[in-house]
């Protein structure tokens, strides 16, 4: 299965490992930020990482296409040691100085960590078989997912005794990551990005080579991302507040729900591997996206509170598909040259759409609760065309390779 099994390993083990941080780092930041700086401060601070990030996304996967996979992921793991041991110090000053150390903490976990996005799923790619990529993927998504719903639940207790000791652990965490990520073989040749050429010159020519890997799957790419990110946008931060207020549903019982997500998503992932390695991309990726986004017009619809619970743990876990499916076909319809810049500039506009959809969302539920659900299915839905292009355009060239 495998050309560098020491790569994907260690990959696994990292995953794993940040996982146990990236659970309760949701959570404990918005808790924080909230304490220190009220609401305004704490969607400011998102905001801003949330740009950065798509920053950081886009430009991290040309840099490892010209300086290699392994020292952008190794910059990444330093932006997360950096700013858990800014979590630390903004627990031990107070006024704007705690302020100022708690922003930085989260830009550094949330946006400069950000650029690893493409080199990661690239490094990955070229660590496997070209036929085994799609369950590379799900081994790496559903170990990584069941580590974050055991590292929310134990950094969960640690927080409630001591958030001080809770983010002790995350520096620990944070170290032992990025130590695993030393270990780690380049993949990227050194004679595909000559290193006489300027950066500026080389991101040119990578633009120029990415459009001429097929115009019409780049562009049929471009548009699934930006539907699938956007309609999770509008969508994504409501299912809660949803089912509390117009379901009635209590906290426990969501608390339940939503822990029950990333169980479910890591056995789906193992099947998307397998799927995707046998049919394609094109069936996972209509189950990652239109039965999504049927499932999520049914909680906009619904007027069940035991059907709104099924169809956002359906909903979510479905969703599983996607990501494998996508990352899969992208891997499928990339060079090496250009893999990296594809990666991370995918992940920068589906970043940018977590910008947008949220205020769209806002507006919607602001008007009538349903109907953020309501347009974000629809839009999901709508996937249908693109994904059966992009499938037909898949085949074609495996066809002609």
């Amino acid at each position: 299965m495998l050309r560098s099994s020491r790569n994907l390993w260690i990959l696994v083990n990292y995953a794993c490992i940040l996982s146990l941080m990236q659970g309760a780092l949701p959570w404990v930041l918005s808790i924080l930020l909230f304490q220190i700086g009220g609401p305004l401060f704490l969607g400011l601070v998102f905001a801003v990482a949330n740009i950065d990030d798509v920053i950081m996304t886009f430009f991290g996967g040309g840099l490892a296409d010209r300086y290699g996979r392994r020292p952008v992921l190794i910059f990444s793991g330093l932006m997360y040691v950096c700013g858990t041991c800014l979590l630390v110090v903004s627990m031990f000053v107070g006024g704007f100085a705690g302020q100022a150390a708690l922003f930085m903490a989260v830009i550094c976990l949330y946006g400069m960590s950000g650029v690893s996005s493409g080199p990661a799923s690239a490094l990955l790619v070229e660590s496997v078989e070209p036929h085994h990529v799609g369950r590379a993927f799900s081994l790496w998504k559903s170990t990584s997912l069941l580590f974050r719903s055991l590292g929310s639940a134990a950094l969960g207790v640690i927080y409630q005794r001591s958030p001080v000791i809770a983010a002790f652990v995350t520096v620990f965490i944070a170290c032992v990551s990025t130590l695993l990520l030393f270990r780690i073989h380049e993949t990227l040749r050194s004679e595909i990005t000559p290193r006489e050429e300027s950066i500026t010159r080389h991101f040119v020519t990578t633009f120029r080579s990415i459009g001429q890997l097929a115009v019409a799957g780049l562009i049929l790419v471009v548009l699934l991302v930006v539907m699938n990110g956007f309609g999770h946008g509008v969508a994504g931060n409501f299912f809660a507040p949803f089912l509390e207020e117009f379901h009635g549903v209590s906290p426990a019982v969501i608390g339940s729900t939503f822990a029950a997500i990333p169980l479910a998503q890591a056995i789906l992932v193992l099947l998307a591997g397998w799927l995707v390695d046998r049919r394609g991309s094109g069936l996972s990726l209509a189950i990652g996206n239109v039965a999504v986004g049927a499932w999520i017009l049914f909680l906009g619809v619904g007027r069940s509170a035991s059907l709104a619970i099924t169809a956002t743990v359906v909903s979510a876990g479905l969703g599983a598909f996607h990501g494998i499916a996508f990352n899969t076909a992208v891997a499928r319809l990339s060079e090496e040259r250009t893999r990296g810049m594809l990666f991370g500039g995918l992940e920068g506009v589906w970043n940018a759409m977590f910008i947008v959809g949220p205020l769209v969302g806002g507006t919607l539920y602001g008007l009538r609760s349903p109907l953020p659900f309501v347009v974000a299915g629809a839009i999901l839905v709508s996937t249908l065309l693109p994904i059966w292009m992009l499938s037909r355009h898949e085949s074609q060239r495996r066809g002609t390779a």
